[in-house]
């Protein structure tokens, strides 16, 4: 509030009254908030994008180094259909592997029947039992299992030469024909430029493969799809 005083028009004395004028902060006034886009712009959703997706990389086999075991089982172009005389081969070896997985769990069932008390060779020959059809199970039989259930395993390292990267073992079908060869998926981080390479996961997703960054192999993390060749980033507990 102000003192203002009134206009005389001569007859009468000039008033003095109180009036109302607005506050002056400084000369700064009132206006009106804008409004904040808080979306994301175009630029920064694709930039977003770009980071929690990869697309895979495929190197075929004939554009990798093939052991020696590999030439033998696959050919010199690392690819053979089933139905082929290799393609017999690999079917004895997986018969011959579970044949000796049961051999040596028929053996260990032998002598658990024993009834006299184990000497120290016995119980010597029924550890090495227990570790052979460990070994057997883990790195033979149930690889090669998986490949026929899921179509693609992290290839053995003997089917490659010493030099070459992780490669995987796969069973695609091409226009009515079913083949075992050896490819390569791989890439580029797209959040460190790191390499990509295929690893299985852990607990519950311990038979599926991902895409795990060389230089964080726990933090940038995508899933992996054969078909398409795309993935997406998997977030991970912290």
């Amino acid at each position: 509030m102000a003192p203002r005083k009134s206009e005389s028009a001569g007859r009468h004395r000039a008033q003095w009254v109180l009036e109302r004028i607005p506050l002056d902060m400084g000369g700064h006034r009132d206006v009106e908030p804008e409004a904040v886009d808080l979306e994301p712009s175009g630029a920064e959703t694709s930039s977003l994008d770009s980071l929690n997706s990869l697309t895979y990389e495929f190197t075929a086999a004939s554009n990798l180094q093939i052991g020696l075991l590999g030439r033998i089982l696959l050919g010199s172009k690392g690819s053979t259909p089933t139905r082929s005389a290799r393609g017999l081969l690999w079917a004895g070896v997986m018969v011959s592997i579970a044949c000796l997985l049961f051999l040596v769990l028929i053996f260990l069932w032998a002598m658990m029947g024993l009834r006299h008390p184990l000497t120290g060779g016995e119980l010597a020959s029924m550890v090495m039992l227990v570790i052979s059809a460990a070994v057997i199970w883990r790195f033979w039989a149930r690889p090669l299992m998986w490949l026929l259930e899921d179509r693609i395993i992290p290839a053995p390292m003997l089917l490659t030469a010493m030099t070459e990267d992780d490669c995987q073992l796969e069973m695609p079908k091409e226009q009515g024909v079913r083949y075992i060869r050896l490819v390569r998926y791989g890439g580029a981080c797209p959040v460190c430029a790191g390499s990509i390479e295929l690893r299985y996961g852990q607990g519950s997703q311990l038979r599926r493969l991902f895409g795990c960054c060389t230089e964080s192999p726990q933090e940038h993390v995508f899933s992996f799809d054969r078909v398409t060749r795309r993935g997406k980033r998997i977030a991970t507990a912290g």
